[in-house]
């Protein structure tokens, strides 16, 4: 799910700021640390929410507060200086409280920066970014994070750090908005604002909408709770307190049996002591305690489960699928036999929830006492998976299951214990299935929330979606159940065989046909009848597929009182009739004609003639179409149809066209050959190579051109010469090899690796001199090099070798298996008889990794496949070990692997089992 979304801005000024109440805190003394207790959400105020906003880091957005600064241009910012300004002596400290503000920030146009204050020897920079949306141009808002350390190079270093980001408001009746993050900064996410659950923006959207109405209030009321935040110092007495709102608590579960223990976490007092005293004021650096108490619980309660989270031993983010505690580990050596006994433990989570023990004061009339009534939960892991909701309506302990557009009944076995995260006797549900939100709500509160819904509490509108969908499902319920009792004819009128260019009258796959239900025991008569015609004729008892051809008197004639003429189904033939024009190489429709079957086909050619717009008399010549590719031409017009024609039957067809000797000069200058060309033609795709994913353009060819007839074609399509294109064959949807320009064979022998009904595709480039010249060149490297004329960048320390007691070694990094290497090889000088701890030095310095994840490192010299671990603290440099084997020079000299841990992250093995949920405002 993505982070929630900021509102939107007014025009104004803005101060955001780092607040002391819960200052920016973080520890690099240790290495990089799990995420703390997350803290809650806080609502923004409602007056300025308009819009929201979608990023990878969670932006926030900024409203008015009254001060003194100078008016400034559009976009420019007024930029104040740490609390603390003696920087020098304080870059250490391991908290500090600074402001940025910018004026005019409806207008900024690009990305601000504060100055840096330095926390622990890190910059830390607010940054403020503006935010426009494609879809919603008039809404503006602005990005919110606390940046560190983004200006370095450096890939090797982590800090952990909480924070409270706040924007001031310059309005006295507006609340200022704050939000606490808790988050791991390193190399790739050095900047972060905050995040939460995506439901939120839901509710965001809808108490937008209550505003003004009856029901204005409504979300805070079922949802939020109050906390208060302290710090109270031991020795002296002072305590910082901050009341604030929360929707929901996000849970840590890592290490942590049952929901229980995740609380005590949470509510756990945090010590302040050493480096990380707390700051305060007038009393100095105190030690201090710090954590959190519950002032009130809400209504409705949301509880988080914190399942995904960054490892930084990994580099990548994880899903914590169960838990691990206790985790017992028990060996026995006998001979060579070696026992382990793992216990796993799942999360628990119950079905009533009592959170007394949380509150900082008993409320002895209405007890803390919560059932649960939702439970969340992902199928998967971090890269995808599938989400299903368990609802517990009534609370009554009758629950159900929401799977899409499902809705069943379930046990409360199966919404409760099967989600816990881990089960014994099913390892594969165990590591993919558990809950990550609950939903639970007040004993006491459950009747009001809960309240029946009665008719009169549904909009009439929704009320009508639902009985028409009811309806519509109940006729398709009778449709699915009826199926079997009827049949589909498909009707095709006459006036869709005009433009057909083909074989037969009409093309299959592109004809829009008129469809009918028919009773498959009803009669053709009865289905006639229902197109207003008769015609009675038995059907027969299979279930072939039947094609019916109805004929209707044009409606010009009809007019005049004309009438169909009488047919006599045993001795009359209705007959097609079509006409070949090799000029524009077409066919036109010229209807159809009904004649005894005894009539021979000299009686028919003047009403050819007049079809066809020919004068009387004019020379035909006659083909009859038997199928694809099959086009026989009519010799003798002396005999009649039933010899004529090959098993003469109704639908025949026969095409015609002038007996004109210039013809002769046509490409395809007969019917004969244009049916013959029609079934081998072929569409092609030609993308340009030079183009990535070039979408190309279709030319209609035919399977039997050769090299140059396809160049020509493609050539007057692109307007260039053919001579300037060189072609390409298609391999794995990608150019392949070249075709030659003597190509011999067709464009069949290019095409026949593709199936038939996969696109076929080819690639061309234009050239700038002709294909001929292209292909007789040859193109070389010229490398020109002497004594003095050598360009390459050497580093400082590795210019000047002394030939004799130095050496220029490569490196690489490996783990485990030496053909494994990974990351940047590098190359090191190295000197003679060197103590190996000196070069270790270089290599740390020059990688820049830290001492505690450089102890981690092993070094070996890699020889022909095969490596030999370094002892760091005996060995000295020895050249000759890094020398090529004498007398073999097919193998590659030796070489130093570093053998560690790959922290890149790996190319996914899964696949996203379903998109992102987008919301739209």
């Amino acid at each position: 799910a993505s982070p929630p979304q900021p509102p939107a801005l007014t025009a104004g000024k803005a101060e955001v700021a780092v607040e002391q109440a819960q200052p920016l805190r973080l520890d690099l003394s240790a290495p990089p640390l799990p995420p703390q207790t997350p803290q809650p959400r806080t609502q923004p105020s409602p007056e300025n929410t308009i819009g929201n906003e979608a990023h990878h880091h969670a932006a926030v957005n900024m409203n008015h507060h009254q001060s003194q600064q100078q008016q400034q241009k559009a976009g420019e910012q007024q930029l104040s200086e740490p609390e603390d300004m003696e920087m020098e002596d304080t870059s250490w400290r391991s908290e500090a409280s600074f402001r940025f503000t910018v004026e005019r920030f409806s207008r900024l146009s690009e990305s601000v920066l504060s100055p840096p204050c330095f926390v622990r020897n890190l910059p830390w920079k607010i940054m403020v970014m503006p935010r426009f949306y494609p879809d919603r141009p008039h809404q503006k808002s602005v990005g919110f994070f606390l940046q560190c350390n983004a200006e370095s190079d450096s890939t090797s270093w982590s800090c952990h750090a909480q924070a409270m980001l706040k924007i001031i408001n310059y309005k006295d009746d507006e609340k200022s908005f704050s939000r606490r993050i808790s988050h791991l900064f390193f190399h790739k996410e050095n900047d972060w604002g905050f995040s939460n659950f995506m439901s939120w923006s839901l509710l965001d959207n809808v108490e937008n909408k209550m505003k003004g109405t009856c029901v204005e209030g409504t979300i805070p009321k079922l949802f939020r709770g109050k906390m208060v935040s302290y710090i109270q110092c031991k020795h002296v007495d002072y305590i910082s307190e901050r009341i604030e709102d929360y929707y929901d608590i996000q849970l840590s579960i890592k290490g942590k049996k049952n929901i229980f223990e995740s609380f005590q976490d949470y509510v756990a007092v945090e010590q302040l002591d050493g480096d990380n005293k707390y700051d305060a004021g007038e009393h100095g650096l105190q030690e201090a305690e710090k954590g959190v108490k519950f002032l009130t619980f809400p209504p409705v309660l949301h509880l988080q489960l914190m399942r995904f989270m960054y490892d930084p031993q990994t580099d990548q983010n994880i899903k914590i699928n169960d838990s691990m505690f206790p985790f017992s580990l028990t060996v026995h050596v006998l001979r060579t036999c070696l026992t382990m006994s793992l216990n796993f433990f799942r999360f628990e989570f119950p079905e009533q929830l009592p959170l007394d023990e949380f509150l900082q004061k008993l409320d002895s009339k209405d007890p803390a006492n919560y059932i649960l009534h939702a439970v969340l939960v992902h199928s998967g892991d971090n890269h995808g998976g599938h989400y299903v909701v368990y609802l517990n309506p009534k609370g009554d302990g009758k629950w159900c299951k929401f799977d899409d557009d499902v809705v069943s009944r379930c046990t409360k076995e199966e919404a409760i214990e099967h989600n816990y995260g881990g089960h014994d006797d099913d390892l594969s549900v165990r590591h993919c299935t558990n809950a990550y939100m609950l939903v639970y709500i007040r004993e006491s509160k459950l009747s009001e929330v809960l309240l029946p819904v009665n008719d009169v509490d549904i909009p009439q509108q929704l009320v009508e979606r639902l009985q028409e969908e009811k309806r519509v499902e109940a006729q398709k319920r009778k449709e699915r159940q009826e199926a079997h009792l009827y049949m589909q004819v498909q009707i095709v009128t006459e006036d869709q065989f005009c433009g057909h260019q083909g074989n037969d009258m009409y093309d299959e796959e592109k004809v829009k046909y008129t469809v009918f239900k028919v009773l498959k025991n009803s009669t053709l008569a009865e289905f006639v009848q229902n197109l207003s015609q008769t015609m009675m004729i038995e059907l027969s008892d299979n279930e072939n597929p039947w094609t019916i051809f109805l004929e209707t008197v044009d409606p010009e004639m009809a007019a005049s009182g004309a009438t169909l003429p009488k047919f006599d189904k045993d001795h009359d033939v209705m007959l097609f009739l079509k006409m070949y024009d090799p000029k524009t190489r077409s066919l036109n429709y010229c209807g159809h004609i009904y004649t005894p079957i005894s009539c021979k086909i000299r009686d028919l050619l003047s009403v050819m003639c007049e079809r066809a717009g020919f004068s009387q008399g004019t020379s035909l010549i006659l083909y009859e179409e038997v199928k694809p590719n099959l086009t026989e031409r009519i010799q003798d017009y002396d005999v009649s149809l039933d010899k004529a024609l090959d098993e003469l039957m109704d639908g025949d067809i026969i095409v015609f066209q002038k007996d004109d000797p210039e013809n002769d000069s046509s490409e395809l200058p007969t019917a004969k050959d244009y049916f013959r060309d029609l079934y081998h033609r072929v569409d092609v795709i030609f993308c340009d190579k030079t183009i990535l994913n070039d979408p190309g353009f279709v030319v209609t060819l035919s399977n039997r051109m050769n090299y140059f007839q396809v160049a020509k074609t493609v050539a007057q399509r692109l307007n260039t010469d053919p001579m300037l294109l060189q072609f390409f064959k298609s391999q794995g949807d990608g150019p392949g090899n070249p075709l030659r320009h003597n190509y011999e064979g067709t464009l069949r022998d290019l095409l026949q690796f593709f199936k038939p009904r996969q696109p076929k595709k080819l690639y061309y480039q234009q050239l700038k001199m002709k294909i001929t010249d292209f292909e007789n060149r040859r193109s070389f490297k010229s490398i020109w090099l002497n004594s003095q004329f050598r360009e390459e960048e050497i580093p400082l320390d590795q210019g000047g070798l002394d030939k004799d007691n130095e050496m220029l070694i490569p490196v690489a990094h490996f783990h485990k298996e030496v053909f494994g290497t990974f990351g940047i090889p590098f190359l090191l000088k190295i000197r003679q008889g060197e103590p190996f701890r000196e070069v270790m030095k270089r290599i740390q310095a020059m990688l820049e990794i830290q001492e505690k994840e450089f102890e981690k490192f092993k070094f070996a010299i890699v020889m022909m496949g095969r490596h030999q671990y370094i002892n760091e603290d005996e060995y000295e440099v020895n050249l000759k070990d890094f020398e090529p084997q004498p007398g073999n020079m097919s193998h590659p000299r030796p070489w130093l692997g570093l053998d560690h841990f790959n922290k890149a992250p790996k190319r996914s093995r899964y696949t996203y089992l379903e998109k992102a949920i987008k919301i739209h405002n």
